[in-house]
């Protein structure tokens, strides 16, 4: 089953260890049509600064869902 949309949305996300990175990661590999994965953990990634990954996830989520934002 896969998370409600907004699931892992949380004030303190900035904090996230980099394990949660790696564990959108793996969530996408293993549903890498689910654009809620690519859009939060790209504004995950650009909470940090890493814009360019941000963007990838980004476009990705719009391609898969172009009405995401």
């Amino acid at each position: 089953m896969l998370p409600r949309r907004g699931l892992f949305k949380h004030p303190l996300r900035r904090s996230l260890p980099p394990q949660a990175i790696a564990s959108y990661q793996r969530a996408i590999e293993l549903n890498p049509d689910y654009s809620w994965l690519h859009k939060h953990l790209g504004d995950i990634l650009a909470e940090r600064g890493q814009l360019n990954d941000a963007s990838l996830c980004y476009r990705r989520a719009l391609q898969l869902q172009p009405r995401i934002f």
